[in-house]
């Protein structure tokens, strides 16, 4: 983005870990779901939509956040909330094709032991995975109490 600016983007609608470090914050969990209900996904999408981190600004005088949460999604992911294929059609090709694709594997460097055959999440031999919340905390309380919140939908 040659000669772009700041006051072009919402920072709103992009996630804080895209533009923050989270370093202040020392304990994290990732949360891995696949979809079997799309309307029950979704309806717990739309509950936590408010909880999701964004990379807007704060003052120098604002409190730093005790907690974030970012959400990341797959292809698939994608497909099972009905994105229209136009729209998936649109994304790198990297992206549709998925980190364990041989292409994506050769290119990556993920052969023999770091080969996709081997990992524990994400790869050929795992369940699949749809969606992935990632939780952020300073401090157990604080990172439980949020961790609680997302597990309940």
């Amino acid at each position: 983005m040659i000669g772009a600016t700041a006051d072009r983007f919402d920072f709103h609608n992009i996630q804080g870990l895209v533009l923050n470090a989270y370093g202040h914050l020392d304990h994290s969990r990732f949360l891995f779901f696949k979809i079997v209900d799309a309307r029950a996904a979704k309806g717990w999408l739309t509950a936590i939509a408010g909880q999701i981190s964004s990379a807007n600004r704060r003052r120098r005088e604002d409190e730093v956040p005790g907690s974030q949460t970012n959400i990341a999604f797959t292809r698939s992911g994608m497909e099972k909330l009905g994105l229209p294929r136009e729209t998936l059609t649109a994304f790198p090709r990297e992206f549709q094709m998925g980190m364990a694709a041989p292409e994506r594997s050769r290119k990556l460097g993920d052969l023999g032991p770091n080969a996709p055959e081997g990992w524990q999440f994400g790869g050929p031999n795992t369940p699949a995975i749809d969606l992935l919340v990632k939780l952020y905390g300073n401090a157990r309380t604080l990172f439980q109490r949020s961790r609680r919140s997302h597990s309940r939908h």
